[in-house]
């Protein structure tokens, strides 16, 4: 073997040359259903506060849900996430930013998920999902942490190949 293809070959297995493996780096993580403890007519609302990284490059949002779903980003209502989701970078701004559902019962258990794809370039991929690292409140004053009640694999995939499912 010569010299430069040892050395290519090194490189390879020390600097993560696998391509299969960058792909499992860059999955975003599971989304899961976020419903209220007890079921009722009161809107519920849900949050999660996150920060825009460096070098945002596109901020997609993907959303589905039972009952009725309102999503805001810092006080501003949102329109429905479309089949190719909702470009929010020019709403994410420098800082802290308040992503926020009101969830209203309908005729079936109102719940949620949703993937927000913060894409930064080189900087890296950044994901903000439903999970339990959501806040809940009744009355939008008194905040608590969100349970999560399983993951949307559970139900079938809702956000495979980028298309969500929407319900209304």
């Amino acid at each position: 073997m010569s010299g430069r293809r040892f050395l290519f070959l090194l490189s390879l297995l020390f600097l993560g040359g696998n391509p299969a493996s960058a792909q499992v780096v860059n999955r975003p993580p599971e989304a899961q259903w976020l419903e209220p403890a007890k079921s009722g007519a009161a809107p519920l609302l849900f949050r999660r506060r996150f920060e825009r990284p460096e070098g945002l490059i596109h901020a997609i949002l993907h959303a589905t849900g039972s009952g009725r779903l309102e999503l805001s980003l810092n006080g501003t209502l949102l329109k429905a996430p479309g089949t190719h989701g909702l470009d929010l970078n020019p709403a994410v701004t420098n800082g802290v930013n308040v992503l926020q559902v009101t969830l209203t019962a309908t005729n079936s258990t109102p719940r949620f998920a949703l993937r927000l794809e913060l894409n930064a370039g080189i900087h890296g991929h950044r994901w903000v999902v439903s999970d339990g690292s959501w806040e809940t409140s009744g009355d939008g004053i008194r905040w608590q942490a969100a349970q999560a009640s399983r993951a949307i694999g559970s139900d079938g995939p809702l956000f495979q190949q980028g298309v969500p499912r929407i319900e209304r």
